[in-house]
């Protein structure tokens, strides 16, 4: 399965603190990991303690495959 990064003791999660707008290195990582593990581009938008997960799919055999993924199917 697909596992969030491990954050070390005491870390607050704080994507709202780097420069320019940046993403936190964290949710980079994580769409990285959902785009190779779904074969899809995986969009997170995390606001600290809430946020989205968009998923773009090209057909729909890949929303079946979404769908299955999540045990809608």
């Amino acid at each position: 399965g697909i596992v969030a990064p491990k954050k070390a003791r005491g870390s607050t999660h704080t994507s709202h603190s780097y420069s320019g707008g940046a993403k936190d290195p964290e949710i980079v990582a994580l769409e990285e990991n959902l785009s190779e593990g779904l074969g899809m581009k995986v969009s997170i938008n995390d606001r600290g303690q809430q946020g989205e997960i968009t998923i773009t799919y090209e057909s729909l055999t890949q929303l079946d495959k979404i769908l299955q993924r999540l045990g809608s199917a």
